[in-house]
């Protein structure tokens, strides 16, 4: 069997983690999978996969990944395979465009991967949308609440999404060892919230970085990932008087060694769709907490602490309630861990292997 995966570029989202985990979980299984993507600009993602995938990977150019000629590019490419699994939009359309070009094609998967996009607050796009989603033989969610915002969209029956959550390793994240605080540029005795997230909409860093006025001056944040408000969210920690203590990494494939160097990990979204990045805090070890979203609520409830969305003095409070209370840490860290479990990777490859064979 021969799979494709395609996306727009390999960034740092929880989509393009999925994807380079997918790829090297099905070859160690034997399975022949490559990558293409619409844009191949060099990423830390893309550098780590070169270096370990035994597959080929099709870089369609550095242009927009809304230029009209990647359909033409991409067209090609895709009658090598039995199965073509497709992540994201725009590479959404522009598969499922290719398939009205000459010649058979195989059959397209396409992953949901959000609760919301902007697309659906035009009414237009509900038409084109169900079109195209309906070139695809199989259409998967991530979450039972990605599936029922996706089916309202496209007013489709309930049988036409499959729901397959992402998954994580989360031995090998606890396994890893972690930073000292030399290392990290920090004080010996500095306290460490880690946020995972791209500086782009929905993310929310700024409340997190509010939030550091109502912590003692012991606690540092350390923000991990790019995008285009990041400009905005390091203006912003000038402008709360923080700056010294919030710190931008940037782009980072060390992920388990800095969830490991962590006192408490942290995800402010205003919403999401099944995050690995909250899959991961909650498997780390270390005490979770996010906004009370959705996405996120239907994961974290139970299990990690939930905050009220914007409201960085609650935030505050409830980081500085998990760093004093050891006994109250302590048990929000076994609920993480427990919750985490239902979310492993193993099964999440056994189901869409499952997929594949059934289609190919």
């Amino acid at each position: 069997m021969r799979i494709l995966q395609v996306i727009n570029g390999l960034g740092t989202g929880g989509a393009e983690k999925l994807v380079v985990d997918m790829i090297m979980a099905l070859q160690q299984r034997g399975i022949t999978v490559d990558l293409l993507l619409l844009n191949g600009s060099e990423t830390p993602f893309l550098t780590h996969l070169q270096s370990i995938s035994t597959g080929k990977i099709i870089d369609l150019g550095r242009t927009s990944v809304y230029h009209p000629k990647l359909l033409f590019a991409l067209g090609p490419h895709l009658k090598a395979y039995d199965v073509i699994h497709v992540h994201l939009f725009p590479a959404l359309y522009w598969a499922a465009l290719a398939t009205l070009l000459p010649g058979t094609f195989p059959p397209l998967v396409y992953t949901e991967h959000s609760t919301h996009n902007k697309r659906r607050d035009r009414w237009l796009f509900r038409f084109v949308d169900r079109w195209l989603y309906a070139r695809y033989r199989r259409v998967v969610a991530i979450t039972p609440l990605v599936k029922t915002n996706l089916q309202a969209h496209l007013q489709w029956n309930a049988d036409q999404i499959q729901v397959i959550p992402n998954g994580i390793d989360g031995k090998t994240l606890r396994q890893a060892k972690p930073y000292s605080k030399a290392d990290l540029g920090l004080p010996e005795d500095a306290r460490v919230l880690l946020h995972v997230a791209r500086f782009y909409p929905p993310k929310d860093p700024i409340t997190l970085i509010s939030s550091m006025m109502v912590l003692d001056a012991s606690v540092h944040l350390l923000l991990v990932g790019e995008g285009p408000d990041r400009a905005a969210a390091s203006a912003h920690a000038v402008q709360c008087g923080v700056a010294s203590r919030v710190h931008f990494l940037g782009i980072r494939t060390d992920i388990p060694q800095l969830l490991q160097s962590a006192d408490i990990v942290v995800l402010s979204s205003q919403y999401e769709g099944l995050s690995l990045a909250a899959i991961e805090g909650m498997a780390s070890g270390k005490p979770f907490v996010a906004s009370d979203v959705p996405g996120i609520r239907d994961s974290v409830a139970g299990a990690g602490v939930l905050f009220t969305y914007g409201d960085a003095n609650d935030l505050g409070q409830k980081l500085q309630r998990l760093l004093d209370d050891l006994a109250y840490r302590e048990t929000i860290v076994a609920q993480c861990l427990a919750r985490a479990a239902q979310y492993d990777s193993t099964q999440m490859v056994d189901r869409y292997l499952a997929l594949y064979q059934s289609l190919s």
